[in-house]
């Protein structure tokens, strides 16, 4: 008779224990998900580039991640100059922020006077050198 009690009270106790341990890949599952739409659903800040601020000139208003700065027609910035490369800079929103990288061009990206060499956080009121070019950054704050 004892026996068939210990037999009972293991099958409990293993039942017990996948019952946990389902429960807990549940909630990590459930976790994720949120974690997931939380990121997936990243609303863009627009970004306005003022092209030679000094000349009084309307700024372009960009809503999408990425804005390419260079001479090629592709790019969402075009600056027709020699001394600009083709894709010269790239601006990124990520991490809530909008970010500067060089891309690599021949003769560097400058950000507020200092050469770009990784990605740098922007912010209103910076201004970016591109050859003999100035850009103009104002970064709205979306109202919640």
């Amino acid at each position: 008779m004892s026996a068939v009690i210990v037999l009972i009270l293991r099958i409990l106790l293993s039942l017990l224990l996948f019952a946990m341990v389902g429960f807990t890949i549940f909630n990590l599952w459930k976790d994720i998900r949120k974690t997931h739409r939380v990121t997936s659903v990243q609303v863009v800040k627009p970004i306005y580039l003022q092209h030679d601020p000094t000349a009084n000139t309307s700024a372009r208003k960009y809503t999408e991640a990425e804005v390419l700065i260079g001479r090629d027609p592709a790019c969402n910035f075009t600056i027709p100059d020699s001394a600009i490369s083709a894709k010269h800079a790239r601006l990124f929103f990520r991490q809530n922020q909008w970010w500067v990288e060089d891309s690599g061009s021949t003769n560097g990206t400058y950000l507020n006077q200092e050469l770009v060499e990784a990605p740098v956080i922007l912010i209103d009121g910076d201004q970016i050198k591109i050859g003999n070019h100035d850009i103009l950054i104002s970064i709205l704050q979306i109202s919640d």
